[in-house]
């Protein structure tokens, strides 16, 4: 029997989460989805997800804050980052992050996720 790896995605677009629930689920990966960092940093606290992908501009928390909250929490987790700007110099610093730019391809975000951590 084969593990599903555990993608939390956080976007405060519930259209986003939703589609991005159904691509990653159709291949092979399971999914939760949270509308901020807040709820995502409770979330994972009794999860073991291989990754949380963040949009970076959302109210409250942005993805830079999220990342570093994580960071502190569980450095082991992967994190992959999706921006419709270029983000990637706010990031730079910050280990175990990618970037994806919006608006992406389907395939090639998947095939980051699998690089990231494959489906088995």
């Amino acid at each position: 029997m084969s593990v599903r790896p555990l993608v939390y995605v956080v976007d405060d677009e519930e259209p986003i989460r939703g589609a991005l629930r159904v691509l990653l689920r159709a291949s092979g990966f399971a999914v939760t989805t949270c509308a901020s960092g807040a709820e995502v940093l409770s979330a994972i606290e009794g999860a073991k997800p291989a990754c949380v992908l963040t949009d970076y501009h959302m109210p409250g928390m942005d993805g830079r804050e999220l990342i570093e909250a994580i960071r502190r929490a569980h450095p082991d987790i992967h994190v992959l980052l999706m921006t419709g700007r270029d983000e990637s110099s706010h990031v730079d610093n910050l280990e175990n992050v990618r970037v994806v730019a919006k608006p992406f391809d389907a395939n090639q975000l998947l095939e980051t996720l699998r690089s990231i951590m494959p489906v088995t």
